[in-house]
């Protein structure tokens, strides 16, 4: 397993990849089948917009899911959000790579 983060301006960019198959979906059941590789995006408490999923998802998920696709030229999957222990919000939106 590698892994790796980073934080800046209380974001912290968490990301962990798997060489082998099936590791990150035996850790969450909601890690879309044939995924290796996870970014998690965690913003601090002290952070402005702490709590505001519509800005979370605007401001960061939106743009760097989009990033990652274009960059990888892979489809990107925001399969959930963590709001707390136990308190997980399921999501299907996929970021597709733009043509170049």
């Amino acid at each position: 397993m590698d892994w790796g983060l980073v934080e800046v301006e209380h974001i912290e960019y968490n990301v962990s990849r798997s060489s082998a198959s099936g590791v990150l979906q035996k850790w969450d059941k909601t890690v879309p089948p044939g995924c290796n590789l996870g970014v998690s995006l965690i913003v601090s408490r002290e952070h402005p917009h702490a709590g505001d999923q519509q800005w979370s998802f605007t401001n960061l998920v939106t743009p760097i899911g989009q990033i990652i696709a274009d960059e990888f030229e892979i489809d990107v999957h925001y399969h959930r959000t963590w709001l707390g222990v136990g308190q997980n919000v399921e999501r299907k939106v996929i970021f597709r790579p733009n043509a170049a």
